[in-house]
């Protein structure tokens, strides 16, 4: 994570310095990846942060119960779901936003590794749901 000592700082909607605006101080938006870099550190900072990593699970485990449920959940995938701390306030009643707002981010992660400064967003871990061979899957709003 690298962070930039001078330049403006941030306006009070912002907590990092977005990828293509150069003019202000804080957290840079893009973490490096693994490689070698050479930064100016009388201009930049920086902190090695770990990479998230979201489980792909293991079918060879998966056992079902009599409802269809896996009984081992640590064998089932993760996905990560993106809580975005900055943007545009969302609509009221929405619980899933669109990108460029607050909130749970439509899109999710799928199993891998992923870069995230976590200041401008949090990845929240979750078990996928799987559906046993032979059944079919039906995906219903969630009851309010």
């Amino acid at each position: 994570m690298v962070i930039k000592k001078f330049g403006d700082p941030l306006p009070a909607d912002r907590i990092v310095v977005p990828a293509d605006d150069t003019r202000y101080k804080g957290v840079l938006q893009e973490l490096k990846g693994p490689g070698r870099y050479f930064l100016n550190p009388l201009l930049y900072d920086w902190k090695v942060v770990k990479l998230t990593e979201i489980a792909a699970g293991d079918p060879s485990r998966w056992e079902f119960d009599s409802n269809g449920h896996v009984t081992d959940k640590k064998a089932l995938p993760q996905i990560g779901l993106v809580a975005l701390k900055e943007g545009k306030t969302p609509p009221p009643g929405m619980d899933v936003v669109e990108a460029g707002f607050k909130g749970i981010q439509r899109e999710v992660l799928t199993p891998g590794r992923t870069r995230s400064t976590r200041s401008s967003y949090e990845v929240i871990l979750d078990y996928a749901t799987v559906v046993p061979p032979g059944s079919v899957g039906v995906v219903t709003p969630a009851d309010r």
